[in-house]
């Protein structure tokens, strides 16, 4: 303690020394106050700031700039596994039915249904034909007519008929597969009695 703090404190009354006291603290607390309005953004050097002056837990992401907020961003991590793959969904509903196509190309003409058949007189001789080889009389009503293939598994049709335009003789056919032969067909003819004549037909074969 100097000479002249000495002399002051022992000439100094208690009541003096409360005052100067009380006047020193509100001088202290003003002057903070002070500092505190004084001290802003423009008055703190670059880098002052460090980690250890900041709370921690006191800065929130709202206060970090978009730049820094990118910069924290860590790099992408490895594609997981992919997952099990799930069940299958419903059957939805069926849609509305499309517009009609176009019409295709016409196609080729198909062979003749008709191919095979004959007009056959009372003799056995063949009057006009499609695809036969001959026809014979074996006996009265009983014809055989040949044709070009073998006509087994075919359908036959035979008529009473004329080789021109005219009225028929009223009578009945029955036609079944010749014997001896698959490529010839055995024709009956009978009168209107049912009684085998000989007359002229028309047959038909369809295969």
């Amino acid at each position: 303690m100097s000479r002249f703090t000495e002399r002051f404190t022992r000439a100094a009354s208690p009541a003096a020394l409360i005052i100067s006291a009380m006047a020193l603290t509100v001088s202290l607390s003003a002057g903070g106050a002070y500092a505190a309005t004084l001290i802003g953004t423009a008055q703190l050097k670059n880098d002052s700031v460090t980690s250890a002056k900041i709370k921690d837990k006191t800065i929130s992401a709202k206060d970090l700039s978009a730049a820094a907020k990118k910069s924290l961003t860590g790099a992408a991590g490895a594609t997981g596994a992919t997952g099990a793959t799930g069940a299958t969904g419903a059957t939805g509903p069926a849609g509305p039915a499309g517009g009609t196509g176009a019409t295709g190309a016409t196609g080729a003409t198909g062979s003749s249904a008709t191919a095979l058949w004959a007009v056959v007189k009372t003799t056995g001789v063949i009057s006009r034909s499609s695809g036969t080889t001959g026809s014979v009389r074996d006996l009265a009503g009983k014809f055989t007519v040949t044709f070009n293939r073998d006509v087994t598994a075919c359908a036959y049709v035979a008529n009473i008929g004329l080789e021109t335009s005219g009225t028929p003789t009223r009578g009945y056919t029955t036609v079944v597969p010749a014997t001896g032969s698959t490529n010839a067909v055995t024709v009956f003819t009978a009168d209107k009695n049912g009684d085998l004549a000989d007359l002229t037909f028309h047959l038909a074969v369809f295969c």
